[in-house]
């Protein structure tokens, strides 16, 4: 783990930086962390569990452990003398982190950047059917998908035998379907025990004991965690007591960056961050510190 600080001046607070799903080492977000140092925040990253000084391994923990990671990298920076507020800036998956975060009152607030309110398995199923509706698929096409990778969490649940996902999937790539994108992991693939691991952890509880004032920034354009789906939910589950502030940002996919259809295959050609980002998130933190 890192604390980096501003030059020349007293830090107006900390953000602690958590990532999203997959493999993440702390440099992986550093445009966004020389962002808040340029704000005058200092800044706590760390490498996620088998990224890369930590050890471990990512695929293998569950969506609470990761929360005790952050909790704990955090206490060990309060302890080495940081003082003043503390925000977490998370990505993602983190959506899934920051509020137990603040539900154990350890941050001064939340700033949850393309979070999902919906449980990890609902996610799954609910990214396929707006992905593949940015693409064009015939509703019929979708449904299809989306059984079929409903039934590929099962299997990982352990609810379904794996050997109904291996059939399912040679007989979608004989009828030709263009959203299989690869072969099943095997069944005792790491992937499976971190989807088993995760698939039903239920936000809401948390939420409803968050008291950490929230903003919850979403993408127009983003068909990961679409705001249409995710948006309406979170205002369901915050308390009262959360001050929750959100945005849906124009034309931002999921990693903010601004984007013509938000589709997969435009990622790799896009290079900014969409121009309303970070100034919400600037007007929020004025509001706080």
């Amino acid at each position: 783990a890192e604390l980096a600080a501003p030059r020349g001046a007293r830090p107006r607070g900390a953000i602690l930086m958590i990532y999203g799903s997959g493999p993440a080492p702390k440099e992986a977000f550093d445009p966004w962390a020389l962002w808040f140092l340029g704000e005058g925040f200092a800044v706590i990253s760390y490498d996620k569990r088998g990224s890369g000084q930590s050890s471990g391994d990512w695929r293998l923990t569950g969506l609470e452990d990761l929360a005790r990671d952050a909790t704990e990298v955090l206490r060990e920076t309060r302890s080495r003398g940081l003082k003043g507020p503390v925000f977490v800036w998370g990505a993602s998956q983190a959506g899934w982190i920051e509020p137990q975060l603040g539900a154990a009152g350890v941050v001064d607030g939340i700033i949850m950047h393309a979070g999902s309110a919906m449980s990890p398995a609902e996610q799954i199923v609910a990214q396929v059917e707006y992905e593949l509706k940015a693409y064009g698929f015939a509703q019929e096409e979708i449904e299809r998908a989306k059984a079929y990778y409903a039934l590929d969490v099962d299997v990982s649940r352990g609810r379904r035998p794996w050997s109904e996902i291996d059939a399912a999937y040679k007989a979608a790539t004989a009828a030709g379907a263009e959203w299989i994108l690869a072969p099943p992991p095997a069944a005792n693939a790491p992937e499976r025990t971190m989807i088993k691991l995760m698939a039903d952890f239920d936000p809401a509880p948390y939420w409803r004991a968050n008291t950490a004032p929230t903003l919850a920034l979403y993408g127009a354009k983003d068909w990961i965690v679409p705001a249409e789906a995710n948006l309406p939910r979170l205002k369901t589950m915050a308390s009262r007591r959360t001050a929750l502030t959100a945005q849906i940002i124009e034309n931002a996919n999921h990693l903010m960056f601004a984007a013509n259809t938000g589709n997969r295959d435009e990622y790799p050609k896009l290079s900014r961050l969409a121009p309303d980002y970070f100034p919400a998130i600037r007007g929020w933190l004025r509001g706080k510190v």
